[in-house]
């Protein structure tokens, strides 16, 4: 038997010809992924306050009263916890 090699983008192609769904993360790639969304909301929750104090209207930022050590720990991510396959 012969095989033939590929590149990744010709397998993924031809998988996704044959109706396959081969999709597969690993726990940096969803923490990269999730980090991104955050640094995404905060710049989003960041612009709707700077709209509602333009337009006039009351603004409740929900980060308003959470204690600055889960804040910090927060804009740090998910990246730098430790995985439930460390932590001890």
């Amino acid at each position: 038997m012969h095989y033939k090699v590929v590149s990744a983008p010709a397998a993924r192609k031809r998988s996704r010809e044959r109706g396959e769904c081969r999709i597969a993360f690993n726990e940096f790639e969803l923490g990269k992924d999730v980090n991104r969304i955050y640094h995404r909301l905060a710049l989003i929750e960041a612009q709707l306050k700077r709209v509602s104090e333009a337009a006039g209207v009351p603004y409740d930022d929900p980060a308003d009263g959470v204690p600055p050590a889960v804040a910090e720990l927060s804009r740090k991510g998910i990246a730098s916890a430790p995985s439930s396959s460390t932590a001890s």
